[in-house]
């Protein structure tokens, strides 16, 4: 910092450190194997790690070959869906406050699909923040195991009696 006065021009120098943290966390699990047709299970959770609350809007994509389960107008209204395509959000959450959000997901199409990436955007003191989930996870789809009911019966197979000829000569000793 630099000023001057009628004594003439001064200089004032401090070194500050400031370190700067992300303003929120956020964490998300899928699970990683399913059958085709059935539930993928993801869950999502999001941290404020400011002293101030802040408001959030979570942006949550759901695989390109995935769609919503239970997607009810009920449903739609609670998770947030706008779409099929993903969870949308706006909530508050107080310092050091997490909410987590848990929903069903299912694929008809074979193969290992990647999780994107859930986004949250918070504004403090006017500048937009962006924070990502920390990992892309694979969900592999497999096709359903058919089988064959096991019957525990215990099969007894009938033998007819065999017929033999005993023939002996005798030899005089």
């Amino acid at each position: 910092m630099s000023w001057e006065d009628n004594s003439g021009k001064h200089f004032l120098s401090k070194v500050v450190d400031i370190s700067v943290s992300e303003p929120l966390k956020i964490y998300k699990y899928t699970g990683s194997e399913v059958f085709i047709g059935t539930p993928a299970y993801v869950t999502v959770s999001v941290k404020n790690v400011q002293d101030r609350p802040v408001n959030i809007s979570l942006i949550d994509p759901v695989p390109a070959t995935f769609t919503m389960i239970n997607n009810s107008e009920l449903a739609s209204s609670v998770l947030g869906l706008d779409n099929l395509s993903y969870l949308s959000q706006d909530f508050v959450l107080a310092p050091e406050e997490m909410k987590t959000i848990s929903y069903s997901i299912k694929s008809e199409k074979l193969g290992a699909h990647r999780v994107p990436q859930t986004h949250a955007y918070a504004n403090l003191c006017g500048q937009l923040y962006n924070e990502c989930s920390d990992s892309e996870d694979i969900i592999t789809v497999y096709d359903n195991i058919s089988y064959k009911e096991y019957n525990h019966e215990t099969q007894v197979e009938e033998i007819s009696p065999v017929k033999t000829k005993l023939s002996v000569n005798l030899v005089p000793a």
